[in-house]
């Protein structure tokens, strides 16, 4: 894996941004564009050069484009399950009011059927939640 890219600021480090590396490869083709009898007086295959940086631009942004769609899907996708989760929740926990009231709010069945909701609440969120069957 490459390491991230990064330039020393003083002390400490300060990573480039997404925009930031593609401002740096447009100005880099500028320059080598401007500079190009000098590069080559100098020994560099500049045309080389530049179309290696002019396809790697072309890379990155569509890499970054990409990257950009899915953060939207990602989004869209974590509103979907948030409002499917509460109306889930909801609608269960309703139910479980119900068949409280139905076999007597004070009686053991009861009883049981709200054990179960505290349960739930105690869970650790990693842990799907500990459910014993109750004999009726």
């Amino acid at each position: 894996m490459a390491p991230d890219l990064c330039r020393r600021a003083g002390r400490k480090k300060r990573m480039i941004t997404e925009a930031g590396v593609i401002a740096f490869i447009k100005m880099m083709i500028e320059l080598f564009v401007k500079e190009r009898n000098a590069l080559k007086a100098a020994g560099l295959d500049v045309d080389f050069m530049l179309a290696t940086m002019r396809s790697l631009l072309e890379q990155a942004a569509a890499s970054e484009a990409t990257q950009e769609a899915m953060k939207r899907q990602t989004k869209l996708a974590t509103e979907s399950w948030t409002a499917l989760k509460r109306k889930s929740y909801v609608t269960t926990s309703g139910y479980l009011d119900m068949a409280i009231a139905a076999v007597s709010k004070d009686s053991s069945i009861a009883k049981n059927f709200r054990h179960i909701r505290a349960k739930t609440y105690r869970t650790k969120t990693n842990e799907k939640p500990i459910v014993t069957p109750v004999k009726v």
